[in-house]
């Protein structure tokens, strides 16, 4: 079996730890599926210490990139003969800034199709020179195995359900669709998932949520989705199927 390493590098000063990586629990579970040994590394700072690993893959958003770019060289001393990979909004938005960097391939788009095909021939991306892959986009979300939160050290994070100050309820994250019809200015979320939005199955999304009950004991959910409430009938929905499931 081989290993691979998921990492979030380290924000800085203003990150919240609200939640764990979530494309990286995604990609970890797609790992899993194809007979991977899979770790998720967030890291607090560039001197995080990480495992050991043949295959190394880093998600960054632009506040992340410089740092992005020193843990690249940390990872091509530490271990020069693993694929090190980037993927995530900016390497989707600004792929170039990758082309001198110390990582092997940049991925842009969605990464469950991406890293399928890199993980069924890891040697044909090792090169002396940054190559590049456009991730397909998945149409069938109930395809995707549900995140790996296994992977993830739940008490250090701090997303809940508050009354004001008050913790209601301790809570994790959700997605049910991917995409969004806008084009907000400050958002970069179609960069990667683009304008049409694609919903799960309620049923596969129930699914998920009476697992993470089973597994983890959470009973609070935060949908990370950009466009939550786009179908109200479907939002409606949830609080149907979830009383005749119960």
């Amino acid at each position: 079996m081989k290993d691979i390493c998921f990492i979030e590098p380290p924000y800085g000063w203003f990150a919240e730890q609200l939640d764990p990586p979530f494309s990286l629990m995604y990609l970890a579970a797609v790992a899993e599926k194809l007979g991977w040994q899979a770790s998720i590394v967030d890291m607090q700072n560039l001197e995080t210490p990480l495992p050991n690993a043949d295959v190394y893959a880093v998600t960054a958003t632009s506040p992340q990139w410089a740092t992005t770019l020193k843990l690249a060289e940390r990872l091509a001393k530490e271990h020069p003969y693993s694929l090190k990979i980037v993927g995530g909004n900016h390497a989707s938005a600004a792929p170039l800034d990758a082309e001198a960097s110390k990582f092997d391939l940049a991925v842009m788009g969605e990464g469950e199709k991406a890293l399928e095909a890199i993980l069924a021939n890891p040697r044909k991306w090792k090169n002396k020179q940054t190559q590049f892959m456009h991730g397909e986009s998945v149409q069938n979300l109930d395809s995707i195995p549900f995140p790996a939160r296994h992977l993830i050290d739940w008490s250090q994070y701090k997303r809940g359900i508050f009354w004001g100050k008050q913790l209601i309820e301790p809570a994790v994250g959700i997605l049910q669709s991917r995409g969004c019809p806008g084009v907000c200015c400050f958002c970069g979320s179609q960069i990667i998932f683009g304008h049409k939005t694609r919903c799960r199955s309620v049923a596969n999304v129930i699914s998920e949520m009476k697992e993470v009950i089973a597994t983890l004991g959470y009973h609070g959910f935060n949908f990370h989705d950009d466009t939550f409430t786009l179908d109200h009938e479907r939002v409606r929905s949830y609080a149907g199927n979830s009383r005749n499931s119960t």
